[in-house]
């Protein structure tokens, strides 16, 4: 929810008051209260907070009320519930507080695609966030990222020292670019917190890799992480190309039959130009001419790529067909011998 006319050091304890208010009307509990923390320039989400009620259960006559509640009191610009996505075997909650501001999980049609690998064996995938680095202590990504057994991030930095020889581990992210792409593909999703990656529903881990500095170039408003625990809307291809890197990532995972398994680019990328949805776009500028619908490159994928299934239930022999035989000739028994002996 936004606040709007609370000036800024009056609204945290303004809204615990509203929160313990519209708990006693609609029987809950107040579990926490906190303020979401953003980088500028998302001036409109600056008053967002979060409210967590317990203790009861929240159906849909009593949340509408709840809500309802919200909308009559002074200060509150907007209010809004957190989604719940079905699966075919349970319900799950999607509790990422920022997940309704990411049109483009709707768009791609990301949620339909992880609801069809819930039954699946999904296998997982390693992505290489090739950037300007990556925050490893934010708390949306810290764990999402490729360990070593003793618990360390696998990454490597090839900008200043890293560049004179063998690269080194200095990969920590000082502009923000790659957090910012690492969040768009693989922030933990169902944590409460922030965000959540288009892969996020299998198994996958990012390698931070820089090769960028202070020369590095973002390019519509997607949000996602930030360095500091923080997250931003930026805009342009190198925020459109890390939602399809995501996408390509979770479509593995469900096509994959073991943790190594490859497919071929030239296999891949002819189904990712045809499986579109929303959007009719100049071949010149755009050239699937449409926006990437990750359940449909799903759904082409292993109709394209993964071999149906063989029955492999052993069948009883069938007997060899008999070879007539010829009818025998019945026995005639032989005349006697006659023993003649003749005398000189």
């Amino acid at each position: 929810m936004a606040f709007a006319v609370v000036p800024q050091a009056e609204r945290l304890s303004h809204l615990k008051t509203q929160s313990e208010d519209v708990a006693s009307q609609i029987g809950c509990q107040v579990a926490s209260v906190e303020g979401l923390s953003f980088q500028d320039p998302i001036a409109d989400l600056a008053a967002t907070y979060h409210v967590q009620f317990d203790g009861c259960s929240m159906g849909d006559e009593k949340l509408k009320q709840a809500l309802a509640l919200w909308e009559d009191m002074q200060g509150i610009k907007e209010v809004e519930a957190e989604a719940v996505v079905r699966s075919s075997e349970d319900t799950v909650k999607q509790d990422d507080p920022l997940r309704a501001k990411q049109y483009y999980l709707q768009t791609i049609h990301r949620d339909e695609a992880c609801r069809s690998l819930a039954l699946d064996k999904v296998q997982p995938v390693i992505v290489a966030v090739v950037d300007t680095g990556v925050d490893s202590d934010h708390p949306d990504l810290v764990d999402s990222f490729l360990r070593d057994a003793n618990g360390k991030i696998i990454g490597a930095n090839f900008v200043g020292k890293g560049s004179k020889g063998a690269a080194d581990d200095q990969w920590d992210d000082q502009r923000g670019h790659g957090t910012h792409v690492a969040g768009l593909i693989a922030a933990t999703a169902l944590n409460a917190k922030g965000v959540a990656g288009v892969a996020s529903c299998v198994p996958i881990k990012i390698m931070p890799i820089r090769v960028l500095g202070s020369n590095a170039t973002p390019g519509s408003l997607t949000l996602s992480t930030y360095p500091g625990g923080t997250y931003k809307n930026m805009s342009g291809t190198s925020m459109a190309a890390p939602i399809a890197a995501g996408s390509y990532a979770l479509v593995l995972s469900g096509l994959r039959k073991s943790k190594i398994e490859r497919f071929r680019y030239g296999d891949v990328y002819p189904l990712m130009t045809k499986a579109t949805g929303a959007g009719k776009f100049n071949k010149d500028d755009v050239v699937s001419q449409g926006v990437l619908d990750v359940h449909k490159l799903l759904v082409t994928a292993r109709a394209k790529l993964v071999p149906e299934p063989q029955d492999e239930t052993p069948q009883p022999e069938k007997p060899a067909p008999e070879t007539p035989q010829e009818p025998l000739e019945p026995l005639v028994p032989e005349p006697p011998m006659n023993i003649c002996s003749f005398q000189p």
